[in-house]
């Protein structure tokens, strides 16, 4: 994982990359967000991006469906109690494949996400490249 904290007038900007690999426990996930929480806690705004690798979660609407490993499920549910825990929310969408890997989750509520991106080499299907954009509050 990677934060950088940009000091402003009045409150900090957090920005952090974060990529789990494949196999990675629930328990560690957990772990995890707990530690971001504290974190997080003492900050006012925040743009956090990840390649969480939990397939057929349902960012939405916050589920999993029948078909998915028990084990996708606790990691989902571990990373939405923690968004909602600090005010966080998910600003990009499965577009075709029904699996989202890459997640953007921010504190701002005017950001959006953009797929259309030149390319220079194919993209892997399940780690589509796309430019986030936010506004800043003043």
């Amino acid at each position: 994982m990677v934060w950088v904290k940009i000091p402003s007038d009045g409150c900090d900007f957090l920005i952090s990359k974060h990529c789990f690999v494949r196999g990675t426990t629930a328990d560690t996930l957990k772990w995890y967000f707990g530690y971001r929480e504290f974190v997080l806690d003492n900050h006012s705004f925040c743009v956090h991006l990840g390649d969480f690798i939990i397939p057929l979660f349902d960012w939405k609407l916050g589920l999993s469906p029948a078909i998915s490993h028990y084990c996708s499920k606790l990691k989902g549910e571990a990373i939405l109690s923690s968004l909602c825990l600090v005010g966080l929310s998910q600003h990009n969408y499965s577009r075709n494949s029904g699996n989202l890997l890459d997640l953007v989750f921010s504190s701002f509520t005017d950001v959006s996400v953009n797929y259309d991106v030149h390319l220079l080499v194919s993209p892997d299907t399940y780690h589509p490249p796309f430019v986030t954009e936010l506004q800043l509050p003043v």
